[in-house]
C-alpha cells in the first residue's frame, strides 16, 4: 500500500491490524503521515511514558513506547503511542497503536472506530459516512460554532469541505479501499 498512494504531511490513515509494515509506519512518521491501527498482540516494546487519562471516555491506558524487538526495533524507532481503549459494544479492551502524538486518546479513538463507514456501492462508487458543518443556509451560526452533523454520502466533487481537506479524504479513502480489497484478497 505505501508504495501505491502518495499522501500529503497531515492526512491520517485508519488501517486494520492485518496491515502492520513497522518500515512503512516509520516512513510515514518521518514524512508526518499519521496512522492509526490496532497494535499486534505479538508486539514487543518498552513503555517511554505514560501520559495523563481522561476520566470515564474509555481510555484505559495512554503510553508512549518504543518496539523492542530487534527487526521491529530496526524497522521502526520511532516513538509511538499506545492506547488501550474499552470498547462497550463488544465489551472488550482493544489496543490502539498511533504515530500521533498530539491528538487526544479520544480522538485516535473515535477514527480507529469510525475506520470502516466506507462502502462501495452496487454501481462500485466510494461513499462514506463523514461528519460535515451546515451550510450556512442550515443555520444562522458562524461555521465554527455551528454543531456536526451526519452525512449519508460523501462524493469526491463534495464542496462542502474544502478543496485541501477533500483531497485528504479521497485518499485516505483510496487508502482503505486498498487495505479493504487486501484483507478480502487474503494478501
Amino acid at each position: 500500500m505505501g508504495s501505491s498512494f502518495s499522501f500529503h504531511p497531515g492526512t491520517i490513515v485508519a488501517l486494520d491490524r492485518g496491515y502492520a509494515d513497522y518500515k512503512l509506519f516509520a516512513r510515514w512518521t518521518a514524512e508526518e503521515i499519521y496512522f492509526v491501527t490496532r497494535l499486534k498482540d505479538n508486539a514487543v516494546y518498552e513503555v517511554a511514558e505514560e501520559c495523563a487519562v481522561p476520566e470515564n471516555r474509555g481510555i484505559l491506558s495512554d503510553r508512549l513506547i518504543r518496539f523492542t524487538a530487534d527487526k521491529a526495533r530496526e524497522d521502526c524507532p520511532c516513538l509511538l503511542r499506545r492506547i488501550a481503549v474499552w470498547d462497550t459494544e463488544n465489551e472488550r479492551e482493544i489496543i490502539l497503536l498511533t504515530n500521533h502524538l498530539e491528538f487526544g486518546a479520544t480522538t485516535i479513538a473515535a477514527i480507529y472506530r469510525d475506520r470502516w463507514k466506507i462502502g462501495v456501492s452496487s454501481q462500485g462508487h466510494i461513499v462514506q459516512s463523514v461528519r460535515d458543518r451546515p451550510r450556512p443556509k442550515d443555520s444562522g451560526l458562524v461555521a465554527g460554532e455551528a454543531p456536526w452533523r451526519e452525512s449519508k454520502t460523501a462524493e469526491p466533487s463534495d464542496n462542502i469541505l474544502g478543496k485541501e481537506y477533500a483531497q485528504r479524504t479521497r485518499l485516505q479513502r483510496a487508502g482503505n479501499a486498498e487495505v479493504a480489497s487486501l484483507h478480502e484478497s487474503g494478501g
